[in-house]
């Protein structure tokens, strides 16, 4: 999803990196915050190696490629909870029977 938000590839890496972070730092937020910040980095890094100055055009689109990381975690997460419920109650049926 941060590629979909214009993200570049080290925006990808630096929001998987973030989230490995986050984890171990800061559990259970650290997942979603070190998502978001590492691919903020990650994307202004890449535009600094590119040669861009800094600039608030690299801010938006650094924030904008994070916004999609931070998306991108809100629905895993969701996803995940949805298939661990469904999972759950199939149990209990099969228990219950």
């Amino acid at each position: 999803m941060t590629k979909k938000f214009g993200g570049s590839r080290a925006a990808v890496i630096g929001s998987a990196l973030g989230l490995i972070a986050g984890m171990i730092f800061f559990p259970p937020l650290g997942l979603l915050i070190g998502s978001f910040l590492g691919a903020f980095a990650g994307e202004l890094i890449n535009a600094r190696v590119k040669g861009a100055k800094p600039g608030s055009a690299d801010n938006a689109k650094a924030f904008k490629a994070a916004l999609g990381a931070f998306v991108a975690s809100i629905l895993g997460a969701d996803a995940k909870l949805i298939v661990g419920a469904v999972m759950i109650y199939y149990a209990v049926k099969a228990v219950v029977k």
